[in-house]
């Protein structure tokens, strides 16, 4: 008989991001009569897991919630893990997220369970020199994760059972760095496709809209993107910006975007189903990305997308049927991409319905299922 499984994140439960990828996995784990309690920082948005759901004590909430405003990411995941590790049950198994579960896996391992730790990056040393290299790069001298925090992941790493990754971009990160490869386990992300869903209403204009979705960083490859755009982009074309741009980097990508020519600047996207829907691609050319979900949610909407070869969903697309890929670092192949999709729009068009059928494969639930199978 399958052990039950402790579930720990250290976000708000259900809540976007890292929360909303967990309360999927618990949701899942307690489907298949395997949760043995889910532990969050905040978990208001439990909904059927509410029974299940552990949230942090009122106060120690809030002092997590500060250290976070004042960028003591290291110190916020440590409590939490320390606050997770008084209980976990004997005999449960622990699944937890990179950087927040070290003390925890210890915990479980002391009481006779397996340790089961997610990673949604690649493997932190290689993280670590890839954002340096790219902030040196553009003039920003830029140390993006600590010293402390690549090391305590890398002992979480070396702690654990199974290192559960998101896609064989990351797999093969950690085979590089030396993991044996029995102990990965590649478990791609999934979508809601009742929130992404095409659009129903007819264009009215030929222009063709590139959506780009995440932050406005360095780290997404937006000073490339830009650069080729302001080359290649004619007046049948626009680029839809959604995001935010990090405090650091202001100084350096604000100015690209005020010399940008026909590129909307949106900010932050509180409907981010209803802009892809009114878009014809996604273009996603991160520096490092170990999945990139808004993928799976632009294909959901009937969306190709353009990627760079360091975006871990690059794994869903099909070269020439549901989208295309780039070698990050090469602008003139970038620049060759983005120019197909304006001269061959009908061919783009054409590959909505490869688009749909991959995000149909790749749902919360089938996601959930594969979750159970690793962790049996």
């Amino acid at each position: 008989m399958s052990r039950k499984v402790f579930y720990s994140v250290a976000q708000p439960l259900n809540r976007g991001g890292m929360g909303s990828i967990g309360w999927h996995a618990a949701r899942a784990l307690f489907r298949g009569g395997r949760l043995a309690a889910v532990a969050s920082a905040e978990v208001g948005a439990a909904g059927s897991l509410r029974g299940f759901a552990r949230g942090m004590p009122w106060p120690a909430r809030k002092g997590l919630a500060a250290l976070n405003r004042l960028g003591a990411h290291h110190a916020h995941d440590l409590l939490f893990d320390r606050w997770v590790a008084n209980q976990i049950e004997k005999e449960a198994d622990f699944y937890g997220w990179m950087n927040m579960s070290l003390a925890s896996i210890a915990a479980c391992r002391a009481g006779g369970g397996r340790a089961f730790v997610d990673r949604g990056s690649v493997e932190p040393r290689l993280q670590r020199k890839w954002l340096r290299d790219e902030y040196a790069r553009f003039g920003l001298l830029l140390d993006p994760m600590s010293a402390r925090g690549v090391e305590r992941m890398v002992a979480e790493a070396e702690a654990a059972d199974v290192v559960v990754v998101p896609s064989r971009l990351v797999e093969r990160s950690y085979l590089e760095a030396g993991h044996p490869s029995e102990k990965l386990r590649v478990n791609p992300l999934g979508v809601e496709t009742e929130s992404f869903r095409p659009s129903e209403e007819a264009r009215r204009d030929r222009v063709f809209r590139f959506a780009f979705v995440g932050q406005l960083s360095i780290q997404k490859g937006l000073p490339d993107l830009l650069s080729v755009w302001t080359r290649v982009a004619g007046h049948g074309a626009s680029l839809a910006l959604a995001g935010t741009i990090p405090a650091l980097e202001r100084a350096h990508i604000e100015p690209m975007l005020r010399r940008a020519r026909r590129v909307e600047t949106l900010g932050h996207c509180a409907d981010v189903p209803g802009l892809l829907a009114r878009c014809d691609a996604l273009v996603l050319p991160s520096a490092q990305d170990g999945f990139g979900l808004v993928v799976l949610e632009a294909m959901a909407c009937g969306l190709p997308v353009l990627v760079s070869d360091r975006v871990g969903a690059a794994d869903c697309v099909t070269e020439g049927k549901n989208g295309r890929v780039f070698p990050f670092g090469d602008d003139d192949a970038l620049a060759d991409r983005l120019q197909w999709f304006f001269k061959e729009p009908a061919r783009a068009a054409g590959m909505r319905e490869a688009a749909l059928e991959t995000a149909r494969r790749h749902s919360w639930e089938a996601y959930g299922q594969r979750l159970l199978d690793l962790t049996q």
